[in-house]
């Protein structure tokens, strides 16, 4: 009985042993290559001004889309203007791009980039026209369609903050630094917003 007990206690001192080496080798990977894990896992990323300052933008990450954390912020200023209503997205030339709403009134939209999301850099602007009065120039966002082309929606308004509609425009490269946006054109079936401005 003794022969026993002395067998299973020092079976259990090897699988303990065992268990012991193998999370120590799984820190030590975890510390060789740290980001294995994370590649592994999607990531949300939030891009936001907040209400102290339109002049910054802050960037949030989360790993269940329920709870964030502040990556950096403010993590970009444009040279000028504010940023509001940044729209992010990862492009296929591997950087960040953000399209955003450069002023409360006038008729342009800014753009920056970044490799990692911490780190930007301002782009341009793009100054848009149409035959009628362009007074606000709103919450732009980019996208890629099937056919590779980059477009931009962006809510245009005639003035006094009311009856926005939405615009497409489109570059005529295959980035966003292009230098030649082609004309906003009115999507369809979409009703005007009425009034969106808040006092």
């Amino acid at each position: 009985m003794l022969t026993k007990r002395k067998d299973r206690a020092s079976g259990s001192s090897g699988f303990k042993a065992g268990m012991i080496l193998l999370l120590g080798t799984l820190l030590l990977l975890t510390m060789v290559f740290p980001n294995t894990a994370r590649a592994a896992t999607s990531v949300y990323t939030i891009s936001a001004f907040t209400n102290t300052s339109e002049s910054n933008m802050y960037i949030y990450e989360s790993y269940n889309a329920t709870h964030y954390g502040l990556l950096k912020g403010p993590a970009y200023t444009p040279p000028a203007d504010l940023i509001r209503d940044p729209s992010i997205m990862k492009h296929t030339d591997g950087l960040y791009y953000v399209v955003y709403t450069t002023n409360w009134s006038g008729n342009t939209i800014g753009i920056a980039s970044s490799p990692d999301k911490v780190n930007w850099t301002f782009v341009r602007n793009i100054t848009l026209s149409t035959p009628t009065t362009i007074a606000h120039t709103w919450a732009p966002e980019w996208f890629k369609d099937s056919s590779g082309s980059l477009h931009v929606i962006v809510s245009l308004s005639p003035g006094n903050y009311e009856n926005f509609k939405p615009y497409v425009i489109t570059a005529s490269g295959s980035n966003l630094t292009s230098t030649s946006w082609s004309a906003p054109t009115e999507l369809a079936g979409i009703a005007p917003i009425i009034s969106t401005h808040l006092s």
